[in-house]
């Protein structure tokens, strides 16, 4: 390898090609005070150091150090150049550096905040993809409801948030966004089971299974429907599942957390047909103003391109 260096002018100075080789004796050189010990270190002789030292004087057309009798001692010149290829050393590591973060080949860790649901069925499968292609960086994913993921992102213990939209802090920016489709779930045998779509007015007979918003519910019902209080409410996807596959009730969600129910006919869903002023949308958040280390920027890259395939599995699921 060899480094071209340019004069200022380049009609005053023709290209120089300077080998790496020749600027490590050189800067080994200058810190031992002697080519003699600078060989030692590097395992060569004295004499292919003086030699990759008078070609470098040469291709500079300037002595470099003054040959003294107890070693050698940089000219003035010599000190302009050991300052010039310390820095040119100095860049090049930090290159090196950064080179092996963006290839993943450093370890790096990712802090993932999320929800459920989410967590169940859209994170596995970026992760597997993410983690074949960086497979020395870990992770730590903490489920939470929405608003203890903007906690945790606001104070910095997580990087990177998953959530469905609730309203976000000021300091919390949705780095991308798609509409889920919002609907009910019920068990086959239900009585709204065979329905191809609902309105909010079939739900007013039925039974109301509530899940918090942030853990798999949906805030669908408007104020002055006819719609009794919650048969159950309950901190728990798994159990508003467990509970609509017993029978005792509807519940008001989104597909996310549940498809394989769905794929499998162990749970009914039926989409709303109503507009929604604010339909559900599973969002990738991360702090405002906050800058990210090159492993969780990479990898809310990926989560942000995988977000609409991800949609058109989940509309594909509710519309066949």
């Amino acid at each position: 390898m060899h480094i071209h260096m340019r004069g200022r002018h380049k009609s005053m100075r023709p290209r120089l090609h300077v080998h790496l080789t020749a600027l490590r004796y050189f800067i080994e050189t200058a810190d031992a005070g002697s080519m003699r010990t600078a060989a030692d270190r590097l395992s060569v002789s004295p004499s292919s150091v003086n030699r990759q030292i008078l070609k470098l004087e040469d291709q500079l057309g300037c002595k470099l150090f003054d040959r003294i009798n107890d070693g050698v001692a940089l000219t003035a010149a010599g000190k302009v150049l050991l300052a010039c290829v310390t820095r040119v050393e100095h860049d090049l590591e930090t290159a090196a550096t950064l080179i092996d973060d963006l290839r993943g080949l450093k370890q790096g860790h990712i802090h993932i905040a999320c929800e459920d649901g989410i967590g169940r069925d859209f994170l596995p499968g970026t992760l597997a993809a993410f983690q074949a292609e960086f497979p020395k960086v870990t992770y730590t994913i903490t489920v939470r409801p929405s608003v203890g993921i903007f906690s945790m992102i606001t104070d910095g213990t997580a990087d990177i948030g998953l959530a469905m939209e609730p309203p976000a802090p000021a300091d919390i920016k949705a780095e991308a966004a798609e509409i889920m489709p919002a609907g009910i779930i019920t068990a086959p045998g239900h009585a709204l089971a065979h329905h191809r779509t609902v309105t909010l007015q079939d739900l007013a007979p039925h039974r109301l299974i509530h899940s918090r918003i942030g853990l798999g519910g949906v805030a669908l019902l408007p104020a002055g429907t006819d719609q009794e209080p919650p048969f159950v409410n309950t901190n728990s996807p798994d159990m508003t599942t467990s509970l609509v596959q017993a029978g005792l009730g509807i519940s008001i969600r989104t597909p996310v957390g549940i498809i394989s129910d769905i794929e499998t006919g162990r749970i009914v869903f039926i989409p709303i047909a109503e507009h929604q002023a604010s339909p559900p949308k599973l969002c990738l958040y991360s702090r405002r103003h906050r800058g990210l280390s090159i492993a969780a920027e990479k990898l809310a890259q990926r989560l942000s391109a995988d977000l609409p395939s991800f949609r058109n599995r989940v509309r594909a699921l509710v519309t066949s």
